[in-house]
């Protein structure tokens, strides 16, 4: 196999951080085993790592999948003249009433860059960064001033649970 080949071949299987992406298809309601041919259709969604995929079955357990926006587009700072936007994609919006979401990121590991923008997120959009709900698989190797508060996966179970309760 050529380089060339095998970097394209990698390309579309792992993810920057050499996650395994995960395709599920929403219709059939079931994990692909290979990423389909093409485009990919409105009804598959690609996850870029397992455990967003894990993080999204808990919230599908929660909220109806009509309610929930992948990969949702945040602007953090606009165009100007002398450089370009900053945006942010959370990884799931949660619509819970007509006016409310809840954001939810799911972090395997916390860069610099996510943790720069997550302090963009608190000074741009305060109301927003007040809903997001930031995931971890590990949430005990971040903490302190650096890194924002993040919950485990069971965690982030009993807070939707609770939420739907009162809601």
């Amino acid at each position: 196999m050529k380089l060339n080949e095998h970097k394209q071949l990698r390309k579309t299987f792992i993810s920057k951080y050499f996650n395994k992406f995960v395709y599920y298809d929403l219709e059939a309601k079931q994990v692909l085993e290979h990423r389909p041919m093409g485009a990919l259709s409105k009804n598959i969604i690609c996850f870029d790592s397992q455990f967003e995929f894990e993080v999204f079955q808990v919230i599908k357990a929660r909220f109806p999948v009509n309610c929930i926006d992948f990969h949702f587009k945040l602007e953090l700072k606009p165009k100007t003249q002398y450089s370009a936007p900053i945006n942010y994609f959370v990884d799931f919006r949660v619509k819970t009433s007509e006016y409310s979401f809840l954001y939810i990121e799911a972090k395997g590991l916390m860069t610099k860059d996510a943790s720069i923008k997550i302090k963009l997120l608190e000074v741009s959009r305060p109301a927003v960064r007040a809903n997001l709900i930031i995931c971890s698989a590990k949430p005990e190797y971040y903490f302190g001033k650096h890194y924002p508060a993040s919950t485990s996966i069971n965690l982030l179970d009993t807070i939707l649970r609770e939420f739907c309760a009162k809601h």
